[in-house]
């Protein structure tokens, strides 16, 4: 659970950093990194 909340601290943080420069395009790209490394964390935890 630390983990998730460190990533969404780190996605937070980068969504506001790359909202200000407008690019939208790596926003896209580090939300499915995002998305796919918390689908990753889930699988890992159900699992155990």
């Amino acid at each position: 659970q630390t983990k998730s909340l460190i990533a969404l601290f780190t996605y937070t943080h980068l969504h506001e950093k790359i909202f200000n420069n407008k690019s939208i395009f790596i926003i896209t790209f580090t939300e499915i990194i995002l998305i796919s490394f918390i689908r990753e964390e889930d699988k890992l935890h159900t699992h155990s």
